[in-house]
């Protein structure tokens, strides 16, 4: 018998002007909550240095910034797919 176990994941839309930070600890509450975040930002974005690329595509499900958006390459790339 195979036991198949159904994650929900609970969308956030997260829309902002001006500057919007993330941080290891705050994607790791979102991670907890099975919350997936949705980030549009006007201004700049910013995910810190203690963020790894695998927290970032297990908690951020799209992009969008009119603006700078600064953060490690990788995560960058990682999240552009």
């Amino acid at each position: 018998m195979i036991d198949n176990e159904v994650e929900n994941v609970i969308p956030v839309k997260s829309y902002e002007i001006g500057v919007n930070s993330y941080n290891r600890k705050t994607l790791e509450q979102l991670l907890d909550q099975n919350k997936m975040l949705d980030i549009k930002v006007v201004g700049i974005l910013v995910l810190k240095k203690n963020i790894d690329v695998e927290l970032a595509r297990k908690t951020i499900s799209s992009v969008k910034v009119f603006g700078i958006f600064r953060a490690n390459r990788d995560i960058k790339k990682a999240l552009k797919k």
